[in-house]
């Protein structure tokens, strides 16, 4: 219970009046993560000490009223940057109702969710919530939280539009699924990443991807890899181009294409992206790749610097 906890569609607590939340993570490990420090660095032995008459070194200052503010928000930044993303179980569906998010992403599960705190250490009791449409997770019975089994976490067997989903401890089992646009079946994974079987063609690999972004809707991509390097001209000279797991887009109507600009989120700065590991990112950003530098320009790999062409590209295939 937080007292910083937004909406979760759970009841109150009647004696604490905060409101309760459901974590994947363990919460407990939040302060000592937190407060957690380097190391002392060890002390040269051979190290001369202090003379008498230098300074002592000054002690830690007490806390006063002017001091609080900034004192309070170093540990505010601290427990924030401590704590893991997307661990809230419960949100509020657009309807008002209690639902519990990021067990199969981008699917949600209506639940009907029971908390008793009345003893110690409580039980949470989860079943589904009626009125639940074709694209919201059902399980088959029902899952009771309570005292050391609780620290599993959830699992149980859960379905959608035919689809069988296994979750155990929290993790889901890689799931057999269709990708209907290609008509091809994969291994679907917790994040919603649809991984279908790799190709080999002349000089290329190519593994198919689906991100479902919603329900339904998806975005497709050719994971690329060049088994030998390619050769590209630019001017009098020539270049080879190597790479793995080039994301190419797959659009209806359109050209196959790979831009660097979808590799990156609406928060990157420079080449900090704080969303990199997103799911919507994460599969965007496996690329690597080399470039083969002309012999006409050998002699600037010995002057030990790194020296790329000077043009950017998108490739179609």
């Amino acid at each position: 219970m937080d007292p910083r906890t937004a909406a979760t569609g759970l009841a109150a607590d009647d004696s604490l009046a905060l409101t309760p939340q459901y974590r994947y993570d363990l919460p407990y490990t939040d302060e000592p993560n937190a407060l957690a420090q380097l190391p002392e660095p060890p002390q040269d032995p051979l190290a001369v000490s202090p003379l008498p008459t230098s300074p002592l070194p000054k002690p830690p200052q007490p806390l006063f009223r002017d001091t609080f503010a900034d004192h309070w928000q170093i540990l505010s930044q601290q427990a924030s940057l401590a704590s893991a993303d997307a661990v809230a179980a419960f949100s509020v569906a657009s309807n008002g109702a209690t639902q519990i998010q990021s067990l199969v992403e981008p699917l949600t599960w209506p639940v009907q969710a029971n908390l008793d705190v009345a003893a110690y250490p409580g039980t949470l009791t989860l079943t589904n919530r009626d009125g639940g449409n074709g694209t919201a997770l059902r399980l088959d019975g029902e899952i009771h939280l309570t005292g050391l089994a609780a620290l599993e976490g959830i699992s149980g067997q859960f379905s959608q539009n035919g689809t069988t989903f296994t979750l155990v401890a929290g993790s889901l089992m890689a799931t057999p699924s269709l990708d209907v646009g290609r008509d091809q079946r994969g291994l679907r994974d917790q994040r919603g990443l649809l991984r279908l079987a790799t190709q080999a063609t002349t000089g290329l690999l190519t593994t198919p991807v689906s991100l479902e972004l919603e329900p339904s809707l998806l975005n497709r991509y050719d994971l690329t890899t060049t088994l030998e390097p390619l050769q590209l001209r630019a001017g009098d000279r020539t270049w080879q181009l190597w790479f793995r797991d080039l994301p190419i887009q797959q659009v209806d109507g359109q050209s196959p294409a790979f831009s660097r600009q979808h590799t990156q989120s609406a928060a990157a700065e420079d080449i900090n992206d704080p969303n990199a590991f997103s799911r919507q990112q994460n599969v965007l950003r496996a690329t690597s790749g080399a470039w083969g530098i002309p012999p006409s320009l050998q002699h600037l790999s010995r002057l030990r610097k790194r020296f790329c062409p000077s043009f950017s590209f998108t490739s179609t295939r």
